[in-house]
């Protein structure tokens, strides 16, 4: 393949919001297994047997949920018309970082309250906890938290990005 094909190909790809949808489905589906495994591994444990690997996955089954997340908010930012490669390289969408809510409020995307809520757990957990042993600064360990409401407000949030997608 010439350099120009490999680079239009490139550009055709990372500027289709299908693309970005396409890879959310993948990630989201990667959680979901870590998190069946992990319920899986909960529920046939027996008192005083050694815990399974798959109980050690929870922070990484939201890293991969926020990544996707991540996606379909920049499937939301092309659909829009703007883009995420010219020239042959990746540009970003303001100061990114991981950070879901900065992101939503870059593109447009409006938060309810819990949406702002879960989406600021949910980026400092895919920032730090989900793939290092530590956050960034101590007092970040008091934002830490995840429960069941977090886990239905960020699956009607990526329903929603998926419509405006």
């Amino acid at each position: 393949m010439r350099d120009t094909d490999a680079l239009g190909s490139y550009t055709r790809v990372g500027n289709n919001y299908l693309s970005w949808i396409h890879t959310a489905d993948q990630l989201f589906a990667a959680s979901a297994i870590l998190g069946r495994e992990a319920r899986r591994a909960r529920h046939s444990l027996r008192r005083g047997a050694k815990p399974p690997v798959e109980l050690l996955t929870n922070w990484t089954q939201l890293m991969v949920a926020g990544f996707g997340i991540e996606c379909l908010i920049k499937a939301v930012w092309l659909k829009n018309g703007c883009e995420l490669i010219r020239d042959g390289k990746y540009v970003p969408i303001g100061n990114e970082g991981h950070r879901f809510v900065s992101l939503c409020d870059h593109v447009g995307i409006r938060l309810t309250p819990p949406e702002r809520s879960s989406l600021q757990r949910l980026s400092l957990i895919t920032r730090s906890i989900g793939r290092y042993p530590i956050l960034r600064s101590a007092k970040e360990a008091k934002r830490i938290s995840w429960g069941n409401n977090d886990d239905d407000v960020i699956a009607a949030f990526a329903a929603r990005l998926k419509v405006n997608s």
